[in-house]
């Protein structure tokens, strides 16, 4: 009686196909690892990115703004007509008049400033205030966040007299917090004063 040979697969054949299977799994493992690691970057990038655009515009808009006075043609100085950068060029003040066809009265004084709190980390902030409290070291509850310290912390906030172009150039340097690999942004930009208030550095 003839014996016939059993058929299937072998010990030897088993421990190869998983070895390539493990090998292939792991290979794509790799990928998505690095893939959503890509991803997360992109996001804090993307996070950080909108945050100081944001700012920056605020500022550019604001900026563009200073020094304008409705003196309904009568005579006298323009309280707005100054601009102020102060400590360092990390704080600066400005004024404007109501707008036409806008009820007058409110705040009508403001300022940005870099603020860092104790950890060191830095915020963009912006006053509102009456003339008696325009100040770069008013209290800390006067002033609004800008920034959030977990999108990004602000490195660097500096402001300069553009005296051949009548602007403000603006240096923004900031990196996302702490829990990822780090992503910075540096930006420097310039805004022409539309009104031509006088800037004065203190």
């Amino acid at each position: 009686m003839l014996l016939r040979r059993a058929s299937g697969i072998s010990l030897l054949e088993l421990l190869v196909g998983m070895t390539i299977g493990l090998l292939l799994l792991l290979a794509v493992s790799g990928l998505l690892v690095n893939l959503l690691g890509s991803q997360a970057r992109e996001r804090r990038q993307i996070r950080l990115g909108a945050m100081v655009d944001a700012s920056l515009s605020l500022m550019a808009m604001e900026l563009r703004r200073a020094g304008y006075w409705d003196s309904d043609g009568g005579a006298g100085t323009n309280p707005y007509g100054r601009i102020y950068i102060e400590q360092s060029g990390r704080c600066l003040r400005y004024g404007y008049d109501t707008p036409p066809n806008q009820p007058k009265g409110g705040q009508r004084y403001f300022a940005f400033r870099l603020k860092l709190d104790d950890a060191q980390r830095g915020r963009l902030q912006r006053l509102s205030a009456d003339e008696a409290g325009w100040k770069c070291d008013a209290a800390d509850a006067k002033w609004d966040d800008l920034s959030k310290p977990d999108i990004g912390i602000i490195d660097t906030l500096r402001f300069t007299e553009d005296r051949s172009d009548h602007a403000i150039g603006v240096e923004v340097a900031a990196h996302t917090p702490p829990g990822g690999e780090e992503e910075k942004l540096d930006i420097r930009t310039s805004i022409a004063l539309r009104n031509r208030p006088a800037v004065e550095v203190r």
